[in-house]
């Protein structure tokens, strides 16, 4: 499964209970889960995110512990338009 489309899975409370996973968003929220001991399923980031010093720094993390990151927001739309939610950076996490 795309990861966009396991992002809009997950808005229920349902799919969340049955995969075991949720999802974090925003990148001091990212930041903070990537020095959990949590598994990191992949994560979406808007082009916006690599424009800051601290969302490069963010997308260098994720790639370093070869987790999965797909740039959604194309022709102008936004993650929020593209999930129903407001980000500059989400990951689906599984809860141990």
């Amino acid at each position: 499964m795309k990861l966009l489309t396991l992002a809009r899975d997950l808005q229920r409370r349902k799919a969340r209970e049955r995969q075991s996973l949720f999802v974090a968003e925003g990148i001091r929220t990212v930041e903070e889960l990537l020095r959990s001991p949590l598994l990191i399923r992949g994560a979406l980031a808007t082009q916006q995110l690599g424009e800051s010093s601290r969302g490069t720094a963010l997308l260098e993390q994720l790639h370093q512990r070869g987790i999965l990151t797909e740039e959604v927001g194309a022709e102008g739309r936004s993650l929020s338009q593209l999930t129903g939610e407001t980000a500059e950076g989400k990951a689906a996490s599984k809860v141990s």
